[in-house]
């Protein structure tokens, strides 16, 4: 008997048996041994498979005095906003969810960067758009977004950071401005590795020292390398100081 008609013998003395299989999609389909068929069934009970998380992030991590990491969510919650403090918000490729879209849209430049006092609690919002593709080139946002976060902090302010998940995009602005402001000390920024601040930073010293207070970051792979590019030039300046 071939190997194949040994394995087709065994299987007619297997039990009838049928199995509910739910892919990641939510998508349900009913598997029969017996007759080999896979049916989709209604997707009325059906679940995604894992559990989905629809709690906000409210996280508002400070990563260096003054300096705050997070998503978008705590942007809806001016409560929060005004009880941490504070009075700058610079917004990555989302704007903040709690003021009108309207005000950003009649103050934006070409580059549809855009500026707005929020009247109520006084704290200003920058919008800089930026998507969050490997492609996406950080060279061309940082000089706006370290002046934005140098202006708040050197005002003795408080300045969120954010983008949509507070994962890839806005981490990756924060660690450029650390890795600027280790090789470029200002007296309004200081940045410390493991209580040593005698020495600039280095790449993954920036990334275990933000990842400690904000665990979740992961920058994508584009950015990833543009923060070792940007991390040579800084090298190459002090060099030629």
């Amino acid at each position: 008997m071939s190997f194949l008609r040994e394995i087709a013998s065994k299987r007619k003395d297997l039990r009838h048996c049928q199995t509910l299989i739910t892919n990641t999609l939510g998508e349900s389909f009913l598997e029969d041994t017996e007759s080999g068929s896979v049916t989709k069934v209604s997707k009325s009970n059906s679940s995604p498979g894992y559990v989905i998380d629809y709690k906000p992030d409210l996280q508002l991590a400070e990563i260096i005095p003054g300096l705050y990491l997070g998503s978008q969510d705590p942007t809806g919650n001016k409560e929060l906003l005004q009880a941490s403090g504070i009075t700058h918000v610079l917004s990555l490729g989302v704007k903040p969810l709690d003021v009108p879209e309207i005000f950003f849209d009649s103050a934006s430049d070409a580059s549809g960067m855009s500026s707005v006092v929020d009247p109520q609690t006084n704290i200003s919002f920058v919008f800089v758009p930026f998507l969050d593709l490997p492609e996406a080139s950080l060279s061309q946002i940082l000089p706006e977004c370290i002046h934005v976060i140098d202006s708040a902090l050197s005002e003795s302010g408080r300045i969120f950071v954010h983008c949509n998940a507070g994962v890839s995009r806005s981490p990756s602005v924060v660690l450029a401005y650390i890795l600027r402001r280790s090789h470029h000390r200002k007296p309004w920024a200081f940045v410390s590795y493991n209580g040593n601040s005698d020495k600039p930073l280095c790449l993954f010293e920036a990334v275990e020292l933000v990842r400690a207070r904000r665990p979740c970051i992961k920058p994508n792979a584009g950015f990833f390398d543009q923060l070792r590019q940007y991390e040579c030039g800084l090298m190459k300046e002090n060099s030629q100081e």
